[in-house]
């Protein structure tokens, strides 16, 4: 299988598609609540739980469902649901603000969806050219901070070193350096090359990988 829909449990475990090809997985049968797990497992926990961590440095737990509203939590064998979030201070699930509704920094996501908190309220993350004051958090997605401004990181140029930086659109990132996307349908070398958005190195050639082959 390729996608959970292929299931008639509805999981699918250790399928991916990228720019490496497509890796088919297994139809699995979700654990049930209360039974073993492995953190290591592809193996998901039914819908509604997640595979609470039994002792520090193992990777064997028990399925166990998340948590609701005013339940206490931690960060490995008690987490809350979806909406919810773990607060330091109280060790309690409690409810994510919504924009413009009080937080406090120091909280682990207090504010739902993509708002972040700043100044002690929720807010809209900024735009390019907004002031900001934090390096990291307070600006858009693909933003950082920089002399008080949300700005898009420099982007490297081909041949030009990568690390910490993103390439030009039409190249990718390879051994920290940018080297230019191979198109659909010209040879290429997984160990060296990277095929164009959305294709993958398969057999010698770029091409789109098909889900459809696993059945």
């Amino acid at each position: 299988c390729t996608y959970g829909t292929q299931c008639k449990s509805g999981y699918c475990a250790a399928a991916s598609v990228d720019d490496k090809g497509v890796r088919c997985g297994n139809c699995v049968n979700p654990i049930a609540l209360g039974m073993a797990c492995d953190l290591k497992s592809s193996t998901p926990c039914a819908r509604g739980s997640f595979c609470a961590r039994m002792a520090p440095g193992t990777t064997g737990g028990t399925c166990k469902a998340y948590l609701g509203e005013g339940n206490a939590c931690d960060d490995e064998t008690a987490l809350c649901g979806g909406g919810l979030y773990c607060s330091k201070a109280s060790k309690t699930c409690l409810k994510q603000r919504s924009a413009g509704q009080p937080c406090a920094e120091s909280e682990p996501s207090p504010c739902a969806g993509a708002l972040v908190c700043s100044a002690g309220k929720c807010a809209v993350r900024l735009a390019a050219g907004a002031p900001c004051t934090r390096e990291t958090g307070e600006c858009d997605a693909l933003l950082r901070c920089a002399a008080g401004v949300c700005t898009a990181p420099p982007q490297a140029k081909l041949g030009e070193l990568c690390e910490g930086t993103g390439c030009a659109p039409d190249a990718a990132c390879k051994v920290q350096t940018c080297v230019l996307r191979v198109a659909i349908g010209a040879k290429c070398a997984m160990d060296r090359d990277v095929c164009v958005r959305g294709a993958a190195c398969l057999d010698g050639v770029c091409q789109v990988p098909d889900p459809g082959i696993c059945k």
